[in-house]
């Protein structure tokens, strides 16, 4: 809650110095991402398990459901924060981790579909990426 809270406080500490600052009249960018459920291994899919521990520091394990729960409210307070962004949010169903990604196995480490699909749609906003 705590944790919540701050990032809140920092999203309209962001807000004012953008809006006030040189960024006033940039575009700003929202890529909603979430935490893949499936992960694909070989040609397999696998479920990830429902706790994960995926960052190189010890921490205890996360939930891949309330970490994209925590995600959606961001994104929305984001949105509400930012009413012009331009948003691009690839297909869930290319939502899929990569255990062959080169920086390892995690749910935020997609198959490559999803980065096309993001370049895609991001170019779709007149965006070159």
């Amino acid at each position: 809650a705590e944790a919540d809270e701050l990032w809140h406080e920092a999203l309209a500490m962001l807000r004012t110095r953008i809006e006030s600052g040189p960024l006033a009249s940039a575009k700003l960018v929202l890529h909603v991402a979430f935490w893949a459920e499936f992960y694909r291994q070989d040609d397999d899919l696998k479920r990830f398990p429902d706790r994960i521990r995926f960052h190189p520091v010890p921490r205890a394990p996360e939930s891949v459901a309330e970490h994209n729960a925590m995600l959606k409210r961001y994104h929305e307070a984001f949105v509400n924060a930012f009413p012009n962004a331009i948003v691009v949010a690839p297909p869930e169903k290319h939502r899929v981790g990569d255990a062959a990604h080169a920086w390892g196995l995690s749910p935020h480490h997609y198959i490559t579909d999803y980065y096309r699909s993001f370049r895609e749609l991001f170019n779709a906003q007149g965006l070159v990426l």
